[in-house]
């Protein structure tokens, strides 16, 4: 068998790096021995891993972006925190309660926040009618108490005697209307006949009547001549004779 030269080994040590490595036996070795490959530090980053901080991250609105790539320690971000919005409450002219709240975006912590709004108030009244329209209750409003519409009272002065427009007391009404109207003596008219003369003559119902019924004028003879006429009887002292 021959005898082959001296084989003479040496160890390597290799450092890992980002590039490919290749191991040659050194000069004046025949081989290699035992090859040892470091071990790569607990913080090494590949230079193509961005590497990231707490500026990295961004909020819009309730999204948290968190980008990608080594963090060398815990990042944080806080989270703007806003104040719980209390509604705004509204009470309309035909009672409509309204709450609104406008909530700015961030981070709210838990609790409650209690708007309360009161109701304009009216007392309980009594409203006695009169000619013209009353309001009970105004527009927007509330009553606690009763709402009483009064009797109106009657006015009891309401027996007339004389003609005429009869009205009620201010506030109050007839139940009833009764009429008294004196009762008057029995009517007995009587009728008369008056002759004409030359004087004049009142007509008037005698004693016992209560007027004149007919009256009836005479007529004038046809041959009556008034007294203030002169009358001619003859033509004395006159001689027709031819």
């Amino acid at each position: 068998m021959p005898v082959g030269s001296t084989i003479t080994n040496t160890d390597l040590t290799i450092t890992p790096t980002e590039s490919q490595q290749t191991i040659n036996t050194p000069s004046g070795y025949t081989g290699i021995g035992t090859v040892t490959v470091n071990a790569i530090p607990n913080d090494y980053v590949g230079s193509l891993i961005a590497q990231r901080d707490d500026s990295d991250i961004t909020i819009s609105a309730n999204t948290i972006n968190v980008p990608r790539g080594y963090y060398d320690d815990a990042a944080t971000v806080t989270v703007t925190a806003v104040s719980r919005a209390t509604p705004g409450i509204s009470v309309n002219s035909s009672g409509l309660i309204s709450a609104t709240v406008t909530q700015a975006a961030g981070y709210v912590s838990a609790g409650t926040n209690t708007a309360t709004s009161q109701l304009t108030v009216q007392a309980g009244k009594t409203v006695t009618p009169t000619s013209t329209a009353q309001t009970a209750v105004a527009s927007g409003r509330y009553t606690t108490g009763t709402i009483t519409v009064a009797a109106v009272p009657v006015d009891t002065n309401n027996t007339f005697t004389t003609n005429g427009t009869k009205t009620p007391a201010s506030g109050k009404w007839f139940s009833s209307v009764v009429i008294d109207v004196p009762v008057g003596p029995a009517i007995n008219n009587q009728d008369k006949t008056i002759t004409p003369t030359e004087t004049a003559q009142t007509v008037s119902a005698d004693s016992g009547y209560t007027g004149l019924g007919t009256v009836t004028v005479n007529a004038i003879s046809s041959t009556y001549i008034g007294s203030g006429i002169a009358q001619y009887n003859g033509m004395s002292g006159i001689n027709n004779s031819t």
